[in-house]
C-alpha cells in the first residue's frame, strides 16, 4: 500500500520547520509534535491517518524512527533538487 503526499507553496519552510523540531536530539515531545505536524501538513489525509493507526497499535513496530525515515525521504521528493526527478512517487511502506 502506498502512501501519498500533498505539496503546496509552503512546502519547503514546513519541510524546514519540521526537520529543525524532528531532529535526533530534539526532546521526544518536539520529536512527536514534528511528526504530527508533518503528518497534519504534507502527508495526504487518508495516508496521515494509517500512519497514526500503526504508530498507534501496539502489536506493530511502527514508530517514531519510522517515520522520521519516512519524512527526510518525502523531504527529499519534494525539496527543489528532488523536483527535477521524473514526478511524484508514493512512499513505501516498511516491510515487517
Amino acid at each position: 500500500m502506498a502512501y501519498y503526499a500533498v505539496k503546496h507553496k509552503k512546502t519547503p519552510e514546513i519541510l524546514a520547520q519540521l526537520s529543525r523540531a524532528a531532529a535526533r536530539q530534539a526532546k521526544l515531545p518536539d520529536q512527536i509534535w514534528a511528526v504530527m505536524e508533518f503528518l497534519d501538513q504534507v502527508v495526504e489525509e487518508e495516508s496521515a491517518v494509517r500512519l497514526r493507526a500503526r504508530y498507534d497499535d501496539p502489536a506493530d513496530d511502527f514508530g517514531l524512527e519510522d517515520l522520521f525515515d519516512i519524512m527526510e525521504k518525502l523531504a527529499k521528493k519534494l525539496s527543489p533538487a528532488g523536483q527535477a526527478s521524473k514526478g511524484p512517487a508514493p512512499a513505501r511502506r516498511r516491510r515487517r
